[in-house]
């Protein structure tokens, strides 16, 4: 798939950004696994289970959430509008 017939100096460009894209895929990859392992801790469990029950909201966006505005956001935060109130979307 990287086979390209290509002038030389053209080649290595190309080449080096497959390394840095394969560098940030790498990088992309163990930072959701580490929030994915923050959203399981007990700390923060049960705010991103709270905010994640709210269509539309997946777990690595409630995680965000709970590290952005605090682990107590979860006690607030019952339904797509409360959400949307809190943030300041809509009254």
């Amino acid at each position: 798939a990287r086979e390209l017939e290509l002038p030389t100096s053209l080649m290595i460009a190309v080449e080096s950004y497959w390394e840095i894209l394969d560098k940030y895929v790498e990088v992309k990859k163990r930072l959701l696994k580490q929030m994915n392992n923050l959203a399981k801790k007990e700390r923060y469990a049960k705010a991103v289970s709270i905010i994640q029950s709210i269509p539309g909201v997946g777990r690595l966006t409630a995680i965000r959430l709970v590290l952005e505005w605090g682990e107590d956001i979860g006690e607030s935060i019952k339904s797509g509008k409360s959400l949307a109130c809190f943030a300041g979307l809509t009254q």
